[in-house]
């Protein structure tokens, strides 16, 4: 599969911020409802002031050396993909759902050989989706360092978001992940993605689960603590057809998962907003359903 063209390095230092994992507090769960008018406000909302503690790192340009990054020695991976999703139509959900969700299936199951993989989300951050109500405010980039799903978390969304229930349960007996697929709408400048090195994070001592309470349904992420080996990572300029994918959870890997966060680049923080959109989907190595879901 074709990778990105090589490029000269350009490094930042930036600085992350983490949850505070000395602090009780932090273990209230997050909310996040599905209600858009209890959503105007998701950051005053029970659980959602966690204690936080900065740390500054450089955050290295991949752009040299990009090759060397997959998703088996570090927990993500970068490469070629055209979509016929246009710029416009990305605000389209039916449309993304119609002709991205295929693209992104057929494009994970070449790069990982997975026999079944189910798109079960997608997200655009950034003005690429109007928004007629402007007191909802637009998904923004998370400057928060983060994993979607712990372990147990992982099993919660393959049980809950797979359609065919008696095939989830063979999926989670199995190997199976959850990756997200990332795509710059237009060429990224402000507040770059970045990701850590897997094998920087120790799941011991940098990783507690958070649950989310979303709407009845109770889900689990990752809280971050700091650590000052993790090694921090990023494609400096990154293209709408350059798209990172990244493991939130791998049940049988030699890398289980990463944490990322979106981080200030000095240089371009005046810039115009970041516009991107990101498919969630659950994989399977060793199981393939009567008929596809996807």
């Amino acid at each position: 599969m074709a990778t990105v063209t090589t490029m000269s390095p350009r490094d930042v230092q930036a600085t992350f911020t983490y949850v505070d994992l000395s602090n009780p507090t932090w273990a209230d769960p997050i909310s996040f409802p599905s209600d858009e008018e209890q959503r105007k406000n998701i950051k005053d909302l029970p659980g959602n002031q966690k204690p936080v503690v900065s740390r500054e790192f450089v955050v290295k340009d991949v752009s040299a050396e990009i090759d060397k990054f997959t998703l088996e020695t570090h927990g993500f991976q970068y490469v070629k993909h055209q979509t016929k999703v246009s710029k416009a139509e990305f605000a389209d959900d039916e449309r993304v759902k119609a002709v991205l969700y295929p693209e992104v299936i057929d494009l994970v199951k070449k790069l990982t050989g997975a026999s079944y993989v189910y798109c079960y989300d997608h997200q655009t951050r950034g003005p690429v989706k109007p928004n007629a109500n402007k007191e909802i405010p637009t998904e923004n980039p998370v400057h928060f360092v983060h994993c979607d799903q712990s372990y147990d978390g992982a099993k919660i969304i393959a049980l809950s978001r797979i359609p065919d229930k008696s095939f989830a349960e063979k999926v989670v007996q199995g190997r199976f992940a959850i990756m997200n697929v990332w795509r710059p709408v237009k060429t990224i400048y402000k507040d770059p993605f970045a990701c850590a090195d897997a094998t920087s994070v120790v799941d011991e001592t940098d990783l507690a689960p958070m649950p989310i309470q979303a709407d009845e349904r109770v889900e689990e992420a990752w809280a971050v603590g700091p650590n000052e080996n993790h090694r921090w990572y990023f494609k400096y300029a990154q293209q709408p057809d350059e798209v990172l994918i990244f493991k939130n959870f791998d049940s049988h890997g030699p890398v289980r998962r990463i944490v990322h966060s979106a981080f200030i680049d000095p240089e371009h923080a005046q810039g115009y907003d970041r516009e991107s959109i990101e498919m969630r989907c659950i994989v399977s190595y060793d199981q393939t359903p009567p008929k596809e879901d996807a």
